[in-house]
């Protein structure tokens, strides 16, 4: 056995060698094929983050420069993430119910660092934020605190981390307006006045009766300021100048200085005219001086410099917006008020829009949705766009606010539908017919109706003339399924706008012209507060016709039992009314009693006088009522009138006005 052993060890130690041999072979193939791959890989890493990049599967480094060192360590927890996201959310759930909303706020933001990538997360917490956390507080200024920590959430940080998902513009978007702008939640004119008397801070009150261009270019002086703050207060010879002279009346070049001129430096009220005293020394006090100072023609140049680079740089780093963007929407649809939820929702919805587009796995839902809310904003800025504010800076909620009408987006609205329905539907018939896509059509038809009412109401000929425009383009487009005209749309455009069928009408008629004719006084005295004479003029002119169609009806009781009063009387009331009103700043009620026509005055001041005095001594520092509300001229005379305080032709308030059966 052990014979047979030994005539076969040359065998097996040949068999062995050759097999080491062999093993080595494979060996080194293994080396070089594995730094071959090595070699491969590395060459493939660029381009393979350049498409994990571009497919939005990391975060793109230039985003989140300055990032802090948690998020980073954060982002380098694997698997364990999971599992600390679960238990912040579960944790978070009970925090809210337990009251502690800033531990709550806390624990969103560490949510957040965990899963910076998950736009979902970053949706969730501004939408718990704005509208679940809010509406647990008590205070107008608490939930204002939470809406905007929702807003700031998204478009500080949630947007900037992941700037292609379109769910993030979209959210942003709806906060600015369906929380803010809409009119559900119970605090929503707090909500305005806040976000408006913020953004006055940072733009300052924007001038009177500036024409449109004028007005596009009042924000374009902005785009064009230096970008480099730093540079500009080192290197500019008046700004160092002027920052110098600054500095010894305690003013900083930075947003102090633009609340500063937002307080003080405002063209529409000028406060300091009415005031009952007013100190010897006022010119040499301290705030005298800072006011000579940024008044003196000499800096004007310099001054507005420096307040339109501190303008931009605010809206670029505090409110993460593009100013080329947002002169771009002003050029196309108008000269937007930055202080109004509804051009926020504008910006974020087109901005979104813009910066997905071409995305894969882009939510359908999501992408429409976003669109929508583009002309949904233009519909809101057409019905409520102007804004008039009297800023409380120290209570924004306090501020008087009133948001008007602003037809100059109508056309913007109508072409805005047409755009994005040929962008979304463009198999849709009607889009094939140049209209508005059939889930768009009766939201556009109702937006054409209010269209052509406030454009009739406009008065002069040109918004005559759109109105005559939208109202035949209603009659031909929107008919009945056999292709006939509407019943609405037979009657002339005058009937149309004025419903004279229902103004005619038995007692509801006699309510509704009287209810038409004190809205229309109503809103003559808006106008004229907000320095719009003409439109002041015109709503005045057609409370006028409203009357003069329900007096034509041969119906009427001609023994006063349902006969209107004259617009006269109407109107002098309805201005007592806005006086008397508690919301309504004392300046805007000074700027409207001088605009008022001497008639309507001289009827109403013997019974407002003892209030308007009594409204100027409730000031801090008190009015003085001859200067803010001085007595009409003429009274002496208007007393002695026979006719006065007779009201022809009017009801007999002894007589019911019955009901309609």
């Amino acid at each position: 056995m052990s014979r047979l052993l030994a005539d076969q060890m040359p065998e097996y130690l040949a068999a062995r060698q050759a097999a080491r041999r062999s093993e080595r072979i494979v060996q080194i193939v293994a080396v070089v094929l594995a730094i071959v791959a090595i070699i491969g890989a590395a060459k493939l890493v660029e381009p393979m983050n350049d498409i994990r990049l571009k497919e939005q599967m990391v975060i793109d480094p230039d985003t989140v420069k300055g990032l802090p060192p948690i998020e980073t360590l954060l982002a380098r927890t694997g698997t364990f993430r999971a599992l600390a996201i679960q238990v912040a959310f579960s944790r978070a759930e009970r925090l809210k119910e337990e009251g502690k909303y800033y531990e709550l706020m806390e624990l969103a933001d560490s949510i957040c660092r965990l899963a910076p990538r998950f736009p979902s997360v970053w949706q969730f917490q501004a939408w718990n934020m704005a509208y679940n956390v809010s509406v647990a507080t008590y205070t107008a200024e608490q939930r204002w605190k939470w809406v905007n920590n929702g807003i700031k959430l998204l478009r500080d940080r949630g947007t900037k981390y992941n700037p292609k998902s379109i769910s993030l513009y979209k959210e942003l978007a709806w906060i600015y307006w369906h929380k803010v702008g809409d009119f559900l939640d119970d605090h929503h004119w707090n909500y305005k006045a806040e976000m408006a008397v913020e953004m006055e801070r940072i733009l300052g009150a924007p001038p009177p009766a500036m024409s449109e261009e004028e007005e596009i270019n009042h924000f374009r002086r902005i785009v064009d300021a230096p970008r480099d703050l730093k540079r500009l207060l080192e290197e500019d010879p008046q700004i160092i100048e002027l920052v110098n002279r600054m500095a010894e009346l305690d003013l900083t070049p930075d947003e102090s200085l633009l609340e500063f001129v937002a307080r003080h430096m405002r063209e529409d009220l000028t406060v300091a005219q009415y005031l009952k005293t007013r100190s010897e020394e006022e010119e040499y006090s301290l705030f005298g001086q800072q006011m000579t100072l940024l008044n003196n023609p000499e800096y004007a140049e310099a001054r507005d410099r420096l307040l339109g680079a501190l303008r931009s740089e605010a809206l670029r780093k505090t409110y993460n917006m593009d100013l080329e963007w947002m002169l771009g929407l002003m050029e196309k649809y108008g000269p937007i008020d930055w202080r109004s939820p509804y051009a926020m929702a504008l910006y974020w919805s087109s901005w979104g829009d813009m910066e997905t587009r071409g995305q894969i796995n882009l939510n359908p839902h999501d992408s429409m949705n976003t669109g929508r809310f583009i002309f949904f904003a233009l519909d809101n800025m057409v019905k409520r766009g102007r804004i008039v504010l009297t800023p409380d800076f120290d209570h924004p909620t306090r501020s008087y606010l009133e948001l008007l009408p602003d037809p100059r987006f109508i056309d913007h609205h109508h072409e805005t539908v047409l755009e994005v329905s040929a962008a979304q539907f463009p198999n849709d018939p009607f889009v094939a017919l140049g209209h508005a896509a059939n889930q768009y059509r009766t939201g556009h038809f109702n937006f054409l109706h209010y269209a052509v009412v406030q454009l009739y109401l406009g008065g002069d000929p040109r918004s005559m003339a759109k109105a005559e425009y939208y109202y035949d383009y209603m009659r031909q487009i929107n008919r009945n399924l056999d292709g006939s005209v509407k019943e609405q749309y037979l009657v002339p455009l005058r009937e149309y706008v004025l419903n004279i069928k229902d103004v005619r009408e038995g007692a509801e008629g006699f309510k509704s012209a009287n209810m038409m004719v004190a809205e229309l006084q109503m809103r003559s005295f808006r106008e004229l507060a907000a320095g719009n004479v003409e439109q002041s003029v015109r709503a005045t002119n057609l409370a006028q016709q409203v009357f003069e169609v329900y007096q034509a009806d041969t119906r009427i009781d001609r023994n006063t039992r349902r006969q209107m009063e004259r617009p006269i009387f109407i109107r002098a009331d309805v201005l007592m009314r806005y006086l008397a009103d508690r919301s309504t700043s004392i300046g805007l009620k000074a700027r409207v009693w001088r605009g008022v026509d001497l008639r309507t005055r001289q009827m109403i001041w013997d019974d407002v006088a003892v209030f308007l005095e009594a409204l100027c001594d409730q000031q801090d520092p008190p009015w003085d009522v001859k200067k803010a509300f001085p007595e009409p001229v003429g009274m002496a005379e208007y007393r002695l009138d026979p006719e006065v305080g007779r009201r022809e032709a009017g009801p007999d308030r002894d007589v019911s006005e019955g009901t309609k059966h």
